[in-house]
């Protein structure tokens, strides 16, 4: 493993659950999304390899909280390893804004059993 621990874990070859987080500023503070017309795009590529995005599709905002939402799709998940992962908002109003703006958000996907 890459020594970081994992903020979400799934095993290889599964897309539920889905990950979700809550987006927030840099005091802690739930960010305000507009849930009919901004937008948010899950990046994620592996921990060797950050320039190569694995998933770079669109999420759901599913609450006006900060609250975000991807749900894995085809072979998202096929490939063991620890990825780095964030979330990448376009307000309507302009702008776009990364989240976590400090690190990123760790995912481990394991090898199965089979």
């Amino acid at each position: 493993m890459s020594g970081l621990d994992p903020d979400f874990t799934i095993k290889a070859g599964d897309t539920e659950p889905s990950i979700t987080a809550t987006l927030t500023d840099s005091d802690g503070t739930a960010v305000t999304l507009d849930v009919d017309n901004d937008a948010v795009q899950f990046v994620m590529c592996p921990i060797n390899d950050p320039f190569t995005q694995t998933v770079d599709a669109a999420g759901t905002i599913t609450g006006a909280a900060g609250l975000v939402r991807y749900t894995w799709t085809g072979t998202d998940t096929n490939t063991a390893g620890v990825y780095l992962a964030e979330w990448v908002v376009t307000y309507n109003a302009g702008g776009t804004q990364t989240f976590p703006s400090a690190d990123w958000t760790v995912v481990s996907i394991t090898e199965g059993l089979d």
